[in-house]
């Protein structure tokens, strides 16, 4: 968290600071003329959600992105591994994703309280979930599930904010639900993929696929028992 009593530092340092919540270095974004329109952004989310620049949290750096907490919303920056993502209504909701400049990506969702001590078995229901929908889930692991604090929708202290499927990179082949407060949702949807669309070799370097192998070798395990069931 930024440290209080420092605001006439954070005045005179706005644009590096806006370059670090981006990991965008400030140069690039006034040559790319994106400095206004992100400050902008980050500066309609502190309204909206009454909070001041020095109370953004610092979240944690993967391999791919940097997330910053606030409010109760999530502001999310990095490398996309997949642009063509599928729509479920296990997937957070976002508000906002969009690529600033090639393969860099913004992303603003709502926060959820991290599902850290699922079970593998209940991860592995979400998994099979996906799966029974057409959907292969590439990284199931518990990091990357939440506990919902508000619905899963796109309402920001009860205002709606229209989002569009195609703004948000989501192609849609399911029926629209909305999970509730307290249900479980995938906020990581960027290692999900339709199945007719999925190239394991377009992942077996990015990502640990242990976690993916194990559940995936179960799941058609138990479609052939059924199968063979019915016979």
């Amino acid at each position: 968290m930024i440290k209080n009593g420092y605001k006439d530092i954070i005045k005179e340092n706005e644009n590096a600071i806006i370059a670090s919540l981006v990991d965008i270095d400030s140069y690039i974004l006034e040559y790319e003329k994106l400095m206004l329109p992100i400050k902008l952004l980050i500066n309609e989310l502190l309204e909206k959600t009454n909070t001041k620049i020095e109370d953004i949290e610092h979240k944690g750096s993967g391999a791919f992105s940097n997330t910053y907490k606030i409010g109760n919303l999530i502001l999310k920056s990095g490398i996309k591994i997949n642009k063509k993502m599928p729509y479920h209504p296990r997937f957070l909701s976002p508000f906002l994703r969009k690529e600033m400049i090639e393969d860099k990506y913004l992303e603003v969702y709502k926060y959820v309280k991290p599902a850290l001590e699922l079970s593998k078995e209940e991860v592995y229901e979400i998994y099979k979930e996906l799966r029974e929908d057409g959907i292969i889930w590439i990284d199931p692991r518990a990091a990357n599930l939440g506990i919902l604090l508000e619905d899963n929708d796109t309402k920001i202290k009860g205002e709606t904010i229209e989002v569009k499927e195609e703004s948000i990179g989501f192609t849609s082949k399911i029926k629209h639900k909305t999970y509730k407060k307290g249900d479980i949702v995938i906020f990581d949807v960027d290692t999900a993929v339709y199945e007719e669309d999925f190239k394991l070799e377009d992942y077996d370097l990015l990502i640990d696929l242990r976690a993916y192998n194990e559940m995936e070798t179960r799941y058609q395990k138990e479609k052939t028992r059924s199968a063979f069931n019915h016979k």
